[in-house]
């Protein structure tokens, strides 16, 4: 076994020659032999990578040499033909591709030599690189990566990132486009070409050696080049042209023609020139195809056209039809023609140019055009996006459709189209209700601008979703919020008893704090009262009838959306809130001067359908007074002959014409009972009326409401004459003022006049203020008014009596009080009977905190307080602020 085995002395021999062939017998070789030695000590290069890969010596040494050599020189002769000047390619190749055209470059593109081309030859067929590539392809492929990286990626980087300007992206794709021209030019014609030995396959193994350098060339660029860059690049190209392709025009006013009303798949018109069109849309196409040839197409290419296609067809619903609410509403269809005759079209022509090389390369010359079944679904696909921007446009505007309805009923009709899942559904809810919540339910808005956003609101989403699930959601946030509100009942009732004849006039402006739609909804809903909305689910016969939607909740219940009386008055957890409240209303109503009672006769009957009599009892007992005060009023002027002018029986003073209303108090609501000294004549007046009545009404008697009276007044003036309707606290106060005082004008203090009339303070300065801003009265000095006989040129002016004029209205609303009183009212002159115990526990046991003050009512008053703590509190707040208590540490004490 030993004796087999080369001795220690013979194996480096037999590696060293392995690698390094010996010099022949004859010695006529050994200078070429050391030349290869000296070749392979060198330091490696590109070209030498590729060089070794020959020496695989498998024949005798002299055979071996020679055939390095003639290697050597043929590799030397095809590398330096094929080797690429160290500078940047020019321009010259941006005409065309043909091989004349690449000729005119220069130094660029050489005609080879019949020994270039023996040598490529050579180097390319040689059948001991059959099934690998070759070695000179592959050193072509590093010659390429090493010039691109040196010359092309800084060009083309420099040209990417230099100021933008028409047809700035061209500059840059033409950059990589000239140089894959040069790169692709010697695979093309000179090394695939003689690289198939096989004649056969000659074809197939030239795609094959063309499509795998180019998809390394591509590679290249795409790895070496800033991709965000790029991305960026294309997109803003694309978004400026295919916007005029797709007729986008974010000016003003744009779309304000209907120029796309007669949209049609042959002719779509357009505000922009149809040659220009062409133009912009050849142009994209261009840079697609340009795109997908230099490499920088593929997957990211089609991502920035998707991206760009989808923004760009938000933009175009947003701009083509925001506040295009017509109805009926042919948006969805216009929109759908759109997106198949132009937006489908370009994304088309746009992917096939970017597929166009890689089938060009495979051979395969199909279209997306040859699949119908394809275009169909696809088109299909993007005309239901379309219909989602569109839904997703008008939930955006939902708040404005409500305020501007019914104008708005065609941006409805779109919505129907767009809700038809429950996503869509909650995206709508969630984001409506964000909307009311920011826009609407805000201290700033009047209780009448909510309630008539909710009238609205009802209407729009009965059409919207007949089954109320909408309008349930989005509704509850509104409903808590109107609930809240101290005069939202008080609105509502003020509604139901307007103008009906003010709503129908089709230019009439409705005062804004009065809901008129009301009154006129009232009317309308009369048919449907009667009806039990809780048995909808059992109407047998109803055809129509579907399921709860699935995204119903689990406490919803089904109502009569369309019912606009109905979710008023179901606003509160009790009817007798609403009714006590129209008691109150039609209470003020009633006793005004004169008043034709036809409205409030017909609201009566048609909330007597819906609430029953036995509710409205009270109410139609104040109609009935308020109709027979007519008649005993008439009875009573007819029997004192107080209808009759002139002097009264003693001759003294002329009788002023005097009416009343005679009321049932136990029917009417607490009415306020401020009294003060009324004019003699008035009270002689008062006096036979008195008489007339206990003449007529036996055992009856009268009691006289001195503030809930109205007076017509004139007053003589030395310049002028002033005749007004003021309120009887007005009218007693200005009367205080007559008299004679010498050639002064009549003056009077705020204390005399309170001594006088034996009227409470507030009523005086209000009627004071009255009067200074109807430039009757001026405050002389503090609290000291005296009559203005005569107005100054200064009063006269137009300024100041244009301020006078805005500071009587202001005054006139301020005068305004209301005949009855307010729940609040009522409360606190109850809340006064207690007031002598918590005086009497404060005395005895010292401060006390609230709590421990409602608890020794609750025992101490027989039948128990009837307040809670929030309502005592309220109380003993305004005690505190007339300083009767002081609150310290959450403790009330009295105030010696």
């Amino acid at each position: 076994m030993m004796a087999n085995m080369p001795s220690s002395s013979t194996r480096p021999k037999r590696a060293f020659s392995s690698v390094f062939p010996t010099a022949s017998r004859s010695g006529k070789l050994s200078t070429q032999a050391s030349t290869v030695k000296v070749t392979q000590l060198v330091p490696e290069s590109p070209s030498s990578r590729y060089h070794s890969a020959f020496q695989t010596p498998k024949s005798p040494a002299f055979d071996a040499a020679k055939d390095q050599i003639q290697w050597d020189h043929t590799w030397q002769a095809a590398t330096t033909f094929l080797a690429l000047p160290q500078a940047p390619i020019d321009s010259k190749f941006s005409e065309g591709s043909s091989r004349h055209n690449l000729r005119s470059g220069g130094h660029w593109i050489k005609n080879p030599s019949s020994k270039d081309m023996r040598a490529m030859a050579s180097l390319t067929h040689d059948a001991r690189f059959s099934g690998v590539t070759s070695p000179l392809i592959l050193w072509y492929m590093d010659e390429v990566r090493r010039h691109f990286l040196a010359w092309t990626k800084p060009e083309a980087t420099k040209t990417l990132h230099r100021d933008r300007h028409n047809g700035w992206i061209f500059d840059f794709l033409r950059t990589l486009q000239n140089a894959q021209k040069v790169y692709l030019y010697p695979i093309f014609h000179f090394l695939a070409p003689v690289s198939a030995a096989d004649p056969d396959n000659l074809q197939a193994k030239n795609l094959q050696i063309q499509s795998r350098f180019r998809r390394d060339l591509h590679a290249l660029v795409s790895y070496s080049l800033p991709q965000s860059d790029i991305a960026e690049a294309l997109s803003t190209h694309i978004f400026a042209e295919a916007s005029v392709v797709l007729g986008i025009d974010w000016s003003e006013g744009a779309f304000d023609d209907d120029s796309l009303d007669d949209i049609g798949p042959e002719n779509l018109r357009t505000s922009e020139d149809p040659s220009q069109i062409i133009h912009y849309r050849d142009s994209i196409l261009t840079v697609m195809q340009m795109t997908e040839e230099v490499g920088l197409g593929g997957h990211n290419a089609q991502r920035v056209f998707a991206e760009v296609m989808d923004l760009l067809m938000t933009d175009y619903v947003n701009c083509a039809y925001a506040r295009k609410w017509e109805s009926p509403s042919s948006v969805p269809a216009r929109l759908r023609t759109w997106i198949e005759h132009r937006f489908a079209k370009l994304i088309l022509e746009a992917l096939e140019c970017l597929r166009k090389t890689e089938t060009s390369m495979r051979g395969d010359t199909g279209s997306f055009y040859d699949n119908a079944d394809f275009m169909t679904s696809t088109i299909d696909k993007w005309q239901e996006m379309g219909i989602e921007r569109l839904g997703r446009l008008r939930v955006d505007e939902l708040f404005s459709v409500i305020v501007e309805w019914d104008a708005s009923l065609g941006a409805v009709e779109d919505l129907k189209q767009y809700v038809t899942n429950p996503i869509t559904r909650l995206h709508l809810t969630s984001s409506f209700s964000k909307a009311i919540s920011q826009r609407l339910l805000q201290p700033g808005a009047s209780t009448a601008e909510i309630l008539q956003i909710y009238i609205s609101l009802i209407r729009a989403f009965a059409i919207l979703d007949p089954k109320g699930v909408l309008l349930d959601r989005i509704a509850r946030p509104l409903r808590r919020y109107l609930r809240d509100r101290d005069d939202t009942v008080k609105v509502i009732v003020s509604g139901l008893l307007a103008d009906v004849e003010t709503a129908d006039e089709e230019h009439s402006p409705m005062t804004p704090e009065v809901l008129v739609e009301l009154a006129v909804e009232l009317s309308r809903a009369i048919e449907l009262t009667g009806h039990d909305e809780n048995d909808a689910d059992f109407d047998w016969d109803d055809m129509d009838w579907v399921p709860d939607p699935v995204d119903a909740g689990p406490d919803y219940k089904k109502i009569k959306s369309s019912d606009v009386i109905g979710s008023m008055i179901s606003l509160f957890d009790s009817k007798d809130v609403f009714i006590k409240e129209f008691q109150n209303v039609m209470g003020e109503r009633l006793l005004k001067r004169e008043l034709d009672l036809d409205k409030e006769v017909r609201v009566l009957e048609l909330l007597k359908l819906r609430f029953g009599e036995s509710s409205l009892q009270s109410c139609e007992v104040m109609l009935r007074d308020v109709l027979d005060s007519k008649r005993v009023d008439s009875a009573i002027r007819r029997e004192q002959q107080l209808d009759q002018p002139g002097s009264d029986s003693e001759g003294n003073v002329e009788v002023p014409e005097m009416h009343a209303k005679i009321l049932s108090r136990l029917f009417w609501p607490a009415l306020h009972e401020d009294t003060f000294s009324v004019p003699n004549e008035i009270a002689r007046v008062r006096q036979r009326y008195e008489q007339g009545f206990e003449t007529l009404k036996q055992s009856r008697k009268l009691t006289w409401l001195d503030a809930l009276g109205q007076v017509t007044v004139e007053l003589d003036l030395d310049d002028r004459v002033i005749t007004d309707d003021v309120q009887t606290w007005q009218a007693s106060v200005i009367y205080a003022f007559q008299g004679s005082d010498g050639p002064n004008p009549q003056t009077r203090t705020v204390a005399q006049l309170i001594e006088r009339l034996e009227m409470e303070e507030a009523l005086v300065r209000n009627a004071l203020t009255y009067w200074v801003a109807k430039m009757v009265l001026r405050e002389s000095e503090k609290d000291t008014f005296t009559v203005i006989e005569t107005l100054s040129p200064d009063d006269a002016g137009e300024d100041q009596a244009q301020a006078a004029m805005a500071a009587a209205a202001e005054a006139e609303s301020n005068a305004a009080m209301s005949s009855v009183k307010s729940a609040e009212d009522v409360a606190m002159e109850k809340m006064k009977v207690f007031w002598q115990f918590i005086v009497g526990m404060l005395t005895n046991q010292g401060a006390m905190p609230l709590p421990r003050i409602v608890m020794m009512l609750r025992f101490a008053m027989p039948g128990g307080f009837p307040f809670g703590d929030e309502e005592l509190k309220d109380f003993l707040g305004r005690m505190v602020e007339e300083g009767k208590l002081d609150l310290s540490g959450g403790n009330y004490r009295l105030i010696a």
